[in-house]
């Protein structure tokens, strides 16, 4: 691999980098506005570390590409199919979030909604882990989807209090695109390690 194939993967890498920092940062905000306990809060403690850790990798990454002095060029017709997918994948993702929420309020259902708007999350990344052909989409995509179900069942068995339910999803969520940027991370720094290779 080339420096410029290099140095595109390492942009990939710091782009999906950037998502997981975003979707951490949502999910652990959902749980914590649910929660009324700090102790429970202070579980948000350790996603908030993890978002700091995953913030200076994208800045060690995008900073590595502009210190390499690589010109990256246009997208070929390959990228752009990917980039094209990556973008109907997503607006189809939000679209089914739209609607399930106002079907389930419609039908008096509102309770259902985050349990349903993890799985149609937890869902969306096994179309990714084809598109971007990496196995740890899938497991991921299983994690939320597991999370997702589990809150359905407790939500109907009426189990546990609405609140922490939405914690319950929030915190398995967030542990499941932590454990893809810290994927993302290791991926990257071997590319980074290479890239320093090349060039010496």
């Amino acid at each position: 691999m080339d420096s410029t194939k290099l140095a595109k993967e390492i942009k990939g890498t710091a782009d999906g980098l950037s998502f997981m920092i975003l979707f951490t940062f949502i999910w652990t905000i959902i749980a914590e506005a649910a929660l009324d306990n700090w102790t429970y809060r202070l579980t948000g403690i350790i996603f908030l570390v993890l978002i700091i850790v995953f913030i200076i990798n994208y800045m060690k990454f995008n900073k590595t590409i502009q210190l390499s002095g690589i010109q990256l060029s246009e997208d070929n017709p390959e990228d752009k199919k990917q980039g094209k997918w990556f973008v109907i994948i997503f607006i189809t993702e939000g679209v089914l979030i739209f609607l399930t929420f106002n079907i389930l309020v419609n039908l008096s259902l509102a309770q259902y909604f985050m349990p349903c708007f993890a799985l149609i999350v937890g869902l969306h990344f096994y179309p990714l882990a084809k598109l971007f052909k990496r196995a740890i989409h899938y497991y991921v995509a299983s994690w939320i989807t597991i999370i997702a179900i589990i809150g359905i069942l407790i939500t109907k068995g009426q189990l546990m209090p609405r609140n922490l339910i939405t914690a319950f999803i929030g915190f398995g969520c967030a542990s499941g695109t932590s454990i893809l940027a810290v994927y993302l991370i290791y991926y990257g720094k071997k590319h980074i390690k290479a890239l320093m290779e090349l060039n010496n």
